[in-house]
């Protein structure tokens, strides 16, 4: 994007704000349907290189189910990163509380995340903060990840796995091999991150505030016992044995994208059995 086409935006206003800064909506002066949207950041609370690796990261990912980067800018006082603009919010804010979606519509969304990861995941990058507040809904319900800031390559430039570590992400979100101080491999920890929104999806209710010994429910979920507080409680058995599949703590009995394409959740028509029942 040129300055002089930046000039021809205006804000419009603005659509979130949190501790980098805020996010706005900008519109085209001469065209107000042509909009985008701009993570604006102060410089004095980020760190350059970070928005830079993820300016890096995103901009060469094109695919329908991943939010479009346009373009950076950096002034004395802000980093502006200028984002495709997806109208209406995000997949957090659509969940009902304590009750959760229909199983037809969790599985439609869940569906789009993981086309979403396995396109990302063929690039060579990994995501580190899949939940549903970066989950946004653009045009005809089309879901769209967002927010690169943790994401990683775990590929070399010879095509060799590169492990990773840290953890950047979202506790509540996050796999246990990330807490447990070692290097651990990229895209199962976007799985477990999945498998987690799923039971948020289908559930309205956190599972766990974070995946290791200091959580009971963790443990429960880990001995594969449950009683009635528990988010998993109200899953279907479909729905159950496949996201035991997804979040064990095993990594290589950990499901992966081509395997959960193939599940057997993945191909049961819940749409269909909801017309029935109801």
């Amino acid at each position: 994007m040129l300055d002089s086409d930046l000039e021809k935006y205006k804000t419009t206003r603005r659509l979130g704000l949190s501790a980098f800064g805020e996010v706005v909506l900008m519109e085209h002066t001469e065209y107000p349907k042509i909009k985008m949207a701009a993570k604006i950041m102060a410089v004095s609370k980020t760190q350059p290189e970070k928005i830079r690796h993820e300016f890096r990261i995103h901009r060469y990912l094109s695919h329908e189910n991943v939010i479009k980067m346009l373009d950076m800018r950096q002034t004395r006082n802000n980093f502006f990163l200028f984002l495709e603009f997806a109208g209406s919010g995000d997949l957090f804010d659509r969940i009902p509380k304590d009750s959760g979606m229909s199983s037809s519509i969790a599985q439609h969304y869940f569906k789009q995340v993981i086309a979403g990861l396995k396109y990302i995941h063929s690039k060579g990058v990994v995501h580190r903060d899949i939940k549903p507040e970066n989950l946004l809904i653009g045009r005809n319900d089309k879901l769209k990840i967002c927010d690169f800031g943790c994401a990683r390559k775990f590929w070399n430039h010879d095509d060799e796995e590169i492990l990773l570590q840290g953890a950047d992400g979202t506790s509540q979100y996050a796999a246990p091999e990330v807490f447990a101080q070692k290097n651990y491999r990229g895209p199962p920890i976007d799985i477990w991150s999945a498998g987690v929104t799923l039971v948020i999806f289908l559930t309205g209710q956190q599972p766990w505030k974070k995946a290791d010994g200091s959580s009971k429910k963790y443990q429960r979920w880990m001995d594969g016992e449950t009683d009635e507080t528990d988010a998993w409680h109200r899953l279907d058995q479909i729905a159950l044995n496949f996201l035991r599949s997804c979040l064990t703590d095993d990594v290589d009995e950990r499901l992966t994208i081509e395997e959960i394409e193939s599940s057997p959740y993945m191909m049961y028509n819940y749409e269909e059995e909801e017309e029935i029942i109801n």
